[in-house]
C-alpha cells in the first residue's frame, strides 16, 4: 500500500512515545519521495491532521503529544495509527478518547493501517457501533490484511 504512494499523496502518521514504534524513518522516507507527511493534531475535541515537513517547530499538544506549533491542515490518503491492540479482523483498540474513530468515520476514504508490535494482536475486543475498522495492521511480522 505505501509503496504505491506518489507525490502529492498525504501520509498521517504520529510521532511515537510510550512504547509505540517509532516511524521516523518512514517519515524521512516520504519527505524524500516527496510525499507529504501530516501529524494529529486534538482541535475542539476532533482529530485533525497538520501539515508536517523538516522544518516544522512543535509544541505540545492535548495528553502532551507533539504536534505542529502551526496547524496547516490537510486530509491524508493514509492513517497510520498506534494503538493498544488489535484484532485480525480490524478491530483497534486505542487509548479511549475515541478520536481516530470518529476521524476515520468523517473520512470513510482514508486508507486506515493500525501499527502495532504482534505482541498486541488479541482475539476479540470489545466493540461498540461507532468502531471503525481497520484495512490492515503493520507489526514487526510484516502486513495483516483485515
Amino acid at each position: 500500500m505505501l509503496a504505491h504512494l506518489a507525490e502529492g499523496d498525504v501520509v498521517g502518521t504520529y510521532l511515537a512515545r510510550d512504547g509505540e514504534l517509532d516511524l521516523a524513518l518512514l517519515v524521512a522516507s516520504c519527505w524524500q519521495r516527496g510525499i507529504a507527511v501530516a501529524l494529529p493534531v486534538v482541535d475542539g475535541g476532533q482529530l485533525v491532521f497538520a501539515d508536517y515537513r523538516p522544518d516544522t517547530k512543535l509544541g505540545r499538544g492535548s495528553y502532551g503529544i507533539p504536534q505542529p506549533d502551526i496547524v496547516r491542515q490537510v486530509r491524508p490518503s493514509v492513517v497510520l495509527a498506534p494503538l493498544v491492540a488489535f484484532t485480525a479482523d480490524g478491530r483497534r483498540l486505542g487509548m479511549g478518547g475515541g478520536y481516530y474513530d470518529r476521524y476515520f468515520a468523517s473520512t470513510p476514504d482514508a486508507k486506515r493501517v493500525g501499527i502495532a508490535h504482534e505482541r498486541q494482536r488479541a482475539q476479540h475486543l470489545p466493540a461498540d457501533v461507532w468502531d471503525v475498522l481497520l484495512h490492515a495492521v503493520v507489526t514487526e511480522n510484516g502486513w495483516h490484511w483485515c
